[in-house]
């Protein structure tokens, strides 16, 4: 549990990173994910 609580948190961030870069929270997300879906 505490792991899949740090990969949303992970998640969050790179969301945030996203929307940091200028895009769209879709996109943000879209982004995101496929990193966070990498990773995990």
């Amino acid at each position: 549990m505490i792991k899949f609580a740090q990969s949303a948190h992970q998640f969050v961030l790179d969301v945030k990173i996203g929307a940091d870069l200028g895009e769209s929270w879709a996109s943000a997300v879209n982004f995101a994910w496929k990193i966070w879906g990498w990773r995990a």
